[in-house]
């Protein structure tokens, strides 16, 4: 089973079969990200693993995250 788990000191048989399949998903995030800041070592793991993350979502998704959580922690807005 997926390594987060037990580093979050989770046991996996615990799990849900929903819960199962979006830590493994989540996993393979996390090694996507580190695999893109081993190519590119400039860039933050963290970033990149959020970047994939909203990715996934669908643009009105995005935009409506946007709206409700306001300006970015980096804009100037």
């Amino acid at each position: 089973m997926n390594p987060a788990c037990y580093r979050a000191g989770v046991e996996p048989s615990k799990l849900s079969p929903e819960e199962r399949a979006w830590v493994e998903r989540d996993e393979l995030r996390w090694r996507r990200a580190h695999a893109i800041v081993a190519r590119h070592p400039e860039l933050d793991v963290t970033d990149v693993y959020h970047t994939i993350v909203n990715m996934e979502r669908t643009p009105a998704e995005r935009l409506a995250r946007g709206l409700r959580d306001g300006p970015s922690r980096t804009g100037t807005a």
